[in-house]
């Protein structure tokens, strides 16, 4: 865990991704790069017409899971389609490039220390990625009361959904 350059809940999670278990590495190391660059939706946008962008985008399982698809699409797309989809979707072409480079880092950094980099047998397999995390941020889990708030099942605290997550109309268990 401190041979990577992240926060120790990611690298717990990172390590983790790497069990026969969930096998998605690849998928928890784009996370980690997404996040490590902060918002990748453009701030100066009209927060409606990103929150229109962000639900079309967004996959039912989180905003994690919608982080890897965004990065996928992009990834697979060439440099001139690129540039058209960041446009479409409101994204900072700057930060997802950077992303690109620190996934790359960090797959350098697991080359060094020996741990093998899998990824799911599926395009992206949910369950696995929102598995691993938690294992490294089981401290975050909450759990939906009545009231449609969520408590936190460590400390009791109660929190709400962010309006911006994929999840705000949702509303999982």
């Amino acid at each position: 865990m401190v041979e990577l350059p992240v926060d120790p809940k990611f690298s717990t999670a990172i390590i983790n991704s790497n069990k026969e278990e969930y096998r998605c590495t690849e998928e928890i190391l784009t996370i980690a790069a997404v996040l490590s660059v902060g918002n990748i939706f453009h701030t100066n946008v009209d927060p409606v017409r990103v929150s229109k962008t962000k639900k079309k985008m967004g996959a039912v399982e989180g905003d994690h899971v919608t982080l890897v698809n965004i990065y996928n699409t992009y990834t697979n797309k060439n440099k001139n389609a690129r540039k058209r989809f960041c446009s479409e979707v409101f994204i900072s072409e700057s930060k997802i490039i950077k992303a690109v480079k620190i996934k790359s880092q960090l797959k350098e950094y697991l080359n060094v220390i020996g741990v093998e980099i899998k990824k799911s047998d599926d395009y992206d397999d949910a369950p696995a990625i929102l598995k691993s995390l938690i294992t490294g941020y089981f401290q975050n889990i909450a759990l939906r009361q009545i009231n449609g708030t969520y408590k936190n099942i460590t400390s009791n605290e109660e929190f709400e959904i962010h309006p911006s997550s994929v999840l705000a109309n949702i509303k999982p268990k």
